[in-house]
C-alpha cells in the first residue's frame, strides 16, 4: 500500500480542488492536490514539498481531516488528508491542467461542495476526504447555531409534550435501567427520565446547552458528538430524539453501529427525524431519511431488529402541522 498526502488549501473561505492533466494517472479526475510519503519524510514535509513541485507556492499544514484507502487496480493508496494554509506564491500549473476555488463560507456553501461528488469526476481516494471535510463544516455550523441561541432554543423546546413518545420507550425497559439522552438538548426528557427511577446519562455536542441542562436536571451533561461514543455494553436503552437528524447521511450508519455496541443485549434504541425540510435560515444542518431508509440502516446492523417504525406529529403546541419520524429497535443477544 502507497501512503500519499492531501491538501485541502484554504484561502479566504474558498478551498482548492485541482484536474490533472491528460498523460498522468488519473487524468481528468479532481482531486486534492499532494503526492507520495517518501521515506523518513513527515505528511507535512510531503504536503510543503509536493505542493512547491506541483505549484511553486509556499504553504503552512493544519489539522489533519481523515484517511481514505482505495484500490485503483494498479495500486492500493492510503491517502491522508490535511487543511493547508497558501502562504504565497502565485499557482503555475505543472501536473494540473485546471483548479477551481470552491466557496465553503456556509452551510448552503458545504451542500454544494457534497454535490460536487455528483457532478464533478472526482478522483475515488478523495470522495471520503469531502465528506470528512463537509461533516466537519457542517458539525461547526450546527454547534456554533447552538452555543449562540442556547438560552432561546432551550425556551422553545422545553415545554414540548413528549410524554406519549417516552412511554414508548420506556415501557421496553427494564425498572431503573440506564438512559443514554444523546443530544438532550434542554434536558427536559433526561429530567422526565430520572423521574421515573432510571439512571440517566445526559449528553449533548454544544457546550453551552450542555451547561444549561446541567442546570435544568441537577447533573453534569456531557459535551459529547454521537460520533465520539466508543463505550460496549453500557445502556439499556439509548433516546436520540431528533439529534441524529444533524448527521450527513453517509455518518448515520457508522454512528447506528457505534450505539449499538454501546447497548446492553436486549437494550433499546429510539430515534426520531423530521419528516420533511420546513425553510430553516439558522444555519444548522439536517438530513431527511425517509422510513425506508431507516429501516435498511437497522437491518445493516448485525444485532438490532427493527421493534417499530410510525409517525408522529411535533410536541410543539404551535407546531402541529410537523411531522416525525419515529424508529425503534432492540438490540438481540
Amino acid at each position: 500500500m502507497i501512503t500519499v498526502t492531501a491538501a485541502i488549501i484554504h484561502n479566504n473561505d474558498t478551498i482548492l480542488i485541482a484536474r490533472k492533466r491528460a498523460g498522468l494517472h488519473l487524468a481528468g479526475y479532481w482531486e486534492f492536490p499532494g503526492g507520495k510519503l517518501e521515506e523518513n519524510e513527515t505528511p507535512g514535509e510531503c504536503l510543503k514539498r509536493e505542493l512547491m513541485e506541483e505549484f511553486s507556492i509556499h504553504c503552512r499544514v493544519g489539522e489533519y481531516i481523515g484517511e481514505s484507502i482505495y484500490d485503483y487496480g494498479t495500486k492500493k493508496i492510503r491517502l491522508l488528508g490535511y487543511t493547508v494554509h497558501h502562504l504565497k506564491g502565485d499557482f503555475i500549473l505543472r501536473d494540473h491542467d485546471m483548479i477551481r476555488w470552491l466557496p465553503v463560507d456556509d452551510i448552503d456553501d458545504i451542500h454544494r461542495l457534497v454535490e460536487s461528488i455528483a457532478t464533478l469526476s472526482w478522483a475515488p481516494a478523495d470522495i471520503p476526504l469531502v465528506q470528512e471535510f463537509a461533516a466537519r463544516r457542517f458539525h461547526e455550523e450546527t454547534i456554533a447555531y447552538y452555543n449562540t441561541n442556547a438560552v432561546n432554543y432551550i425556551e422553545g423546546t422545553l415545554a414540548n409534550d413528549m410524554q406519549q413518545l417516552r412511554q414508548a420507550f420506556t415501557d421496553l425497559l427494564p425498572e431503573g435501567g440506564h438512559i443514554l439522552d444523546l443530544g438532550c438538548g434542554s434536558g427536559r426528557d433526561s429530567k422526565a427520565f430520572l423521574s421515573e427511577g432510571f439512571e440517566v446519562t445526559a449528553m449533548d455536542a454544544s457546550p453551552a446547552i450542555a451547561h444549561h441542562a446541567s442546570h435544568h436536571i441537577n447533573q453534569k451533561v456531557l459535551v459529547k458528538k454521537a460520533q465520539d461514543i466508543e463505550v460496549a455494553d453500557t445502556y439499556n436503552g439509548i433516546w436520540a430524539c431528533a439529534s441524529l437528524l444533524h448527521l450527513p447521511d453517509w455518518e448515520l450508519a457508522p454512528v447506528l453501529k457505534r450505539l449499538e455496541k454501546a447497548l446492553l443485549p436486549d437494550g433499546v434504541l429510539y430515534l426520531s427525524f423530521k419528516k420533511q425540510k420546513y425553510p430553516d435560515n439558522s444555519q444548522r444542518f439536517f438530513c431527511y431519511p425517509n422510513p425506508a431508509d431507516l429501516r435498511d440502516l437497522i437491518k445493516n446492523c448485525q444485532r438490532l431488529q427493527l421493534v417499530d417504525s410510525f409517525t408522529s406529529c411535533s410536541g410543539k403546541t404551535k407546531s402541529l402541522h410537523e411531522q416525525w419520524h419515529n424508529i425503534i429497535a432492540r438490540k438481540t443477544d
